[in-house]
């Protein structure tokens, strides 16, 4: 099968994800606390805004999408903020090597195809391309293992939520070339052994945030990340 994967650059683009998105969460998950607007079914949130949104094609359809967020030119959201715990991080390395992901998903027809695999790497590459450095995420109980097969690791707590979902907060080091190797990631093969940082970062990670407490706030709806 042939997929294109693209930057959703336009609005057009845009909408096409976010009925797309609407789709998969309201339509087949019957997620309720996603930010929908069921006029139009669509799903998109404030996020959205400046927000890097790759999506992938299959004979004109949509089926599949991932988005980002970068701290470039502004500060991260007040909210990505909270929820990563960012601050400490951010006074280490400075704002502009964080990428926070989300709003990844695949169609129920592709999930065992080649979609999530090509989602995640232009997202990665996108963000090796761009000095990333740590890249945050929050994924649900039954997605841990592909998170750490990709190289996700949990220096932060799990996120509990209200009502009782368990969520986890992944991280991925971009330039861990050796635990990305141990793993078999995919993204091993999209790194230059030359940009090794010789897992620096992860241990910088590890000084900063511990697993072994509880994480704080846990009234923020997490899902909406």
């Amino acid at each position: 099968m042939d997929y294109n994967i693209k930057q959703a650059t336009t609005m057009a683009e845009k909408i096409r994800v976010y009925e797309f998105r609407y789709k998969i969460y309201n339509d087949e998950l019957k997620k309720d606390h996603i930010h929908f607007d069921h006029n139009l079914k669509l799903c998109f949130d404030d996020l959205d805004h400046d927000a890097i949104v790759f999506y992938a094609e299959y004979q004109g359809e949509i089926v599949g999408t991932i988005r980002s967020n970068f701290a470039f030119d502004k500060p991260f959201h007040p909210r990505l903020k909270y929820t990563f715990q960012l601050k400490a991080l951010i006074d280490q390395i400075g704002q502009d090597k964080i990428s926070i992901c989300s709003m990844f998903m695949v169609a129920p027809e592709f999930r065992k195809t080649m979609v999530c695999g090509l989602l995640v790497t232009a997202i990665y590459t996108y963000g090796l391309d761009h000095g990333i450095l740590i890249n945050h995420c929050v994924c649900e109980e039954g997605l841990v293992k592909l998170y750490k097969r990709l190289g996700f690791r949990e220096f932060l707590s799990s996120a509990q939520k209200e009502s009782q979902h368990k969520r986890h907060i992944m991280t991925l080091c971009l330039r861990d070339y050796q635990h990305l190797i141990s793993v078999l990631s995919p993204f091993a093969l999209q790194l230059n052994e030359t940009l090794d940082d010789q897992g620096l970062t992860s241990k910088l990670l590890q000084t900063l945030y511990s697993t072994k407490n509880e994480a704080q706030g846990d009234t923020y709806d997490y899902a909406t990340v």
